[in-house]
């Protein structure tokens, strides 16, 4: 029987960046249709120019105080508490599907270990999100579709930095590569989860067969995939710290940034976003629970649950 799904030339970009606090890994970022893309540059060039910046310079989620383009933005009225919202609004506003992996760091019995480690894993979660977002609904359209990380550096002191064996192994089998080498293996095999789950190839949801990675100075998309990555790292953070202290957050600078981008965030048919635009892992904890109802609920049931 011939399949009713229609092929459409529309190949996708995901953009992802990542970002560290204490024990919460965030990594995540935008998905673009190739047509959306100009619209996206040509927008968030605008903004820097509002904000009083060039359009070559870097506009991201936190610029350290020693930057000059800092300087100049708060200057101009522009500090960050001001600025992330701004930046969010625009990013709301943009032909973009956000997707977000949150990583919680894991109690062990050695110290050798930090969120960082589980970087690769998160990443190729969120791929798996672009090669769904693909063959969504009555149409697949073809790819192949790419992924883009703003270049993960290799840390310079592999053998004396503190990180888990699994990873260490990672970096010494492919020092400077350690992305690009997981990104490959998983693109050519399936494999199984714990739980016995099969998870599909990279190359059968039609990824591209190599990650690519830029630098995000030079890259509008990288930089708005750091300021999503960035607001909700704040927001997956604040939800855990209160939750361990006994408190439930019903409204606050994190929350409220959060929310402004909520309707960019992927779903699934059925309108769900768990899963589908937000990921939290391992989510046994109480804390990481609340944080995955937090990001991946609609903002009015945050207030009516709490």
């Amino acid at each position: 029987m011939r399949s009713l799904r229609q092929a459409a030339r529309e190949p996708f970009t995901l953009f992802l960046d990542e970002s560290v606090r204490d024990d919460v890994l965030v990594v995540g970022g935008v998905i673009v249709s190739q047509q959306g893309l100009a619209l996206v540059r040509e927008r968030w060039r605008a903004l820097k120019l509002r904000f009083g910046l060039e359009v070559s310079d870097e506009l991201k989620h936190n610029i350290p105080s020693q930057r000059e383009t800092r300087e100049v933005l708060e200057r101009n009225g522009w500090p960050q508490r001001l600025r992330v919202p701004a930046m969010l609004r625009v990013i709301a506003d943009l032909p973009v599907y956000v997707v977000v992996a949150v990583r919680f760091d894991e109690p062990r019995d050695d110290d050798n270990h930090q969120p960082l480690d589980y970087y690769l894993d998160a990443m190729i979660w969120c791929a798996l999100r672009l090669g769904n977002h693909a063959q969504r609904g009555e149409i697949a359209y073809e790819g192949p579709h790419q992924v883009v990380v703003d270049h993960p550096s290799p840390p310079a002191d592999v053998s004396d930095r503190p990180m888990s064996q699994r990873l260490r192994r990672i970096y010494e089998n492919s020092p400077g590569t350690a992305a690009f080498a997981h990104y490959s293996e998983r693109w050519e095999n399936s494999k199984m989860t714990l739980r016995g789950q099969p998870v599909p190839s990279l190359s059968s949801l039609g990824l591209a067969p190599d990650l690519y990675a830029s630098c995000s100075q030079c890259s509008e998309a990288l930089q708005i995939a750091d300021v999503v990555t960035g607001a909700a790292r704040d927001c997956a953070h604040s939800v855990a710290m209160e939750h361990r202290a006994g408190r439930r957050m019903v409204g606050s600078y994190q929350l409220d940034n959060w929310q402004i981008i909520h309707l960019r965030l992927r779903r699934g048919p059925n309108g769900a976003i768990s899963r589908f635009g937000v990921g939290v892992f391992p989510n046994e904890r109480p804390e990481e629970q609340e944080v995955s109802r937090v990001l991946g609920s609609p903002p009015g049931s945050w207030a009516a649950a709490a």
